[in-house]
């Protein structure tokens, strides 16, 4: 009985280690219309050299999915805009960041 409590808590834990949560959000203008195929690109500090890179849609929403626990920051740029960068947040659960 003692070594099935040991590898239920094994497998436990290993699941709740290699979790996986995403962000997403909406990038819209100072008129408050969706901004489309604007870049947003997600960089893992400590890890700057392999960033994960996406697009907005059509209504400005973006997502980033499997994303595992540490610390990010965000650059969001598009045609005509000024590009927007995020400091240093630290992630562990679903998180949603409009622009």
């Amino acid at each position: 009985m003692r070594s099935l409590t040991i590898t239920f808590l094994f497998f436990f834990g290993m699941t709740a280690a290699f979790s996986q949560h995403s962000i997403s959000g909406k990038i819209i203008d100072n008129q408050s219309q969706p901004l489309p195929y604007t870049n947003v690109i997600l960089y893992k500090v400590g890890n700057e050299a392999n960033p994960k890179g996406t697009v907005s849609d059509d209504n400005g929403n973006y997502s980033f999915k499997n994303i595992a626990k540490g610390n990010y920051k965000i650059s969001v740029s598009t045609l005509g805009f000024k590009t927007e960068k995020v400091k240093e947040f630290q992630f562990s659960s679903n998180k949603t960041l409009n622009f």
